[in-house]
């Protein structure tokens, strides 16, 4: 078979869109010169699943011409049509498509019409009748890893993330080189503060796949998180070679922020958050950045706009860490209110709602509010993550500040262990033995450490600062 040949095409479209890389089937589809109904279905599926709902509904229109039969063509059809108009028309049309007979093409999608009328609930925020909805498809086809990439979003948007990591790993099990699946347990674990577990879901496919842009940047950030700051340059410069050039700049200003160069964070982010007012990740950095050049009120907005997007704690989260760090506490306590009520009602993970506890105990006792209220909060962070670096660190400064110094120094070596790769917890380790008269030589090499670590960053240029370099 020749290779533009439109059947070879195809055959290469449908092995990228099985890995979750619309863009790149997207490329081989657009190579063909004539189509048939089969191909512009599968094009107009690339755009469903990339975001693209005109040019969807403009190629399935076409497709519709040649072949008006063509099951999955009808399918993804009403499917464009209501994510771009959201009418009861639409979605009865979608609803008359699952529950008529279905395809009797056997090379067809058995399972599609259930997934595509389980993504308009989800859509519309039905996670009961979404999660019904793709189980049914599961029922048609019991190794349909797209339905279960789809019973873990909607598992989450129910508040149920145990559920929705099961149903995460499942859909890998069955497909292991589909990314959004790999994506969607990345997202967990860097809500969690688990930088590493990013890195293990993420790196290797990497190397091995085309990833989406919410991967690449979530696999730098993480990346960042972990002082790599070399794997996260390289992360940069493979998005620039693939032609996303959105996501080099996005990392670009990451690596800013890292080193707190405000000028050269806000020139990388703020254009691209303007270009993409629905990105959260983004509008939350050029928030950071923002507050790293002192632009409070732009600061402000930037977050209050990204929580705007979702009912996660995240962006609230986001802002609660800068305003602490920016000794904003009666911004810092709010934020962290807020995050807390957010993580509480969308049902975070043990793990990622002690994140927000951790954070908001530490937010509170900057804010010079009740002793006993931070305490609260931090033991119970400790009680639901007791391996959280961030906790550990929080309750030792609540212990140093309160005399307690023997638990102060046992909580604050916790985090270090839990943490080796972060100059933050390094800081604070090192601050509280050189305030010990028999600590302090111990205390001017953890210091070291630290500005070893993050030279360039806040934490690197405080600890130089303390030792007096």
């Amino acid at each position: 078979m020749h290779p533009e040949e439109p059947q070879h095409a195809e055959y290469l479209a449908r092995a990228r869109l099985a890995r979750g890389d619309a863009r790149g089937a997207l490329t081989v589809l657009d190579r063909i010169g004539r189509k048939t109904a089969q191909t512009l279905m599968l094009q107009g599926r690339a755009y469903i699943e990339s975001g693209q709902f005109s040019q969807a509904e403009r190629v399935l229109d076409d497709a519709a011409t040649l072949d008006a039969k063509h099951f999955e063509v009808r399918v993804y059809r009403a499917l464009a049509r209501w994510m771009l108009q959201r009418t009861s028309i639409r979605k009865d049309e979608l609803k008359r498509l699952r529950d008529g007979p279905g395809s009797q093409n056997p090379l067809e999608d058995p399972a599609l019409r259930f997934r595509a009328f389980a993504e308009v609930l989800l859509a519309e925020g039905n996670a009961a009748a979404a999660i019904e909805s793709f189980k049914n498809a599961l029922v048609v086809d019991t190794r349909d890893a797209l339905a279960k990439a789809g019973l873990c979003r909607a598992y989450a948007l129910a508040g149920s993330p145990d559920r929705a990591r099961r149903a995460c790993a499942d859909a890998l099990t069955i497909n292991s080189a589909y990314m959004p699946a790999a994506d969607q347990l990345a997202a967990f674990a860097e809500a969690e503060q688990d930088p590493q577990a990013v890195i293990a879901t993420l790196a290797e496919r990497a190397v091995r796949d085309p990833q989406p842009p919410s991967a690449v940047r979530r696999l730098a950030r993480a990346h960042l998180a972990t002082m790599n700051l070399e794997a996260a340059a390289a992360l940069a410069q493979a998005a620039e070679k693939s032609g996303d050039s959105a996501s080099a700049r996005y990392i670009e200003g990451l690596l800013a922020l890292r080193e707190e160069r405000a000028e050269d964070a806000l020139k990388a982010l703020t254009p691209l958050s303007e270009a993409a007012p629905d990105a959260t990740d983004v509008r939350i950095d050029a928030g950071r950045a923002f507050a790293l050049a002192g632009q409070w009120s732009s600061a402000q907005r930037a977050f209050n706009a990204a929580a705007t997007q979702a009912s996660a704690p995240v962006a609230s989260l986001a802002a609660a860490r800068v305003w602490i760090t920016a000794g904003r506490a009666d911004l810092a306590a709010a934020a962290a209110e807020d995050a807390e009520r957010r993580a509480r009602a969308s049902g975070s993970s043990a793990r990622a709602l002690a994140v927000v506890l951790a954070t908001r105990a530490e937010a509170v006792a900057m804010e010079g509010g009740s002793g006993s209220a931070a305490r609260d909060a931090v033991n119970e962070a400790l009680r639901l993550a007791p391996n959280l670096a961030l906790a550990n660190r929080v309750a030792g400064q609540l212990a140093l500040a309160s005399g307690q110094s023997e638990a102060a120094f046992k909580f604050l070596r916790r985090a270090v262990d839990l943490e080796a790769y972060s100059a933050e917890s390094l800081y604070a380790l090192g601050r509280a033995q050189l305030s010990t008269r028999e600590l302090q030589s111990a205390g001017r090499a953890t210091l070291a450490r630290a500005h070893r670590l993050d030279a360039n960053g806040r934490f690197g240029r405080l600890a130089a600062r303390a030792l007096g370099q």
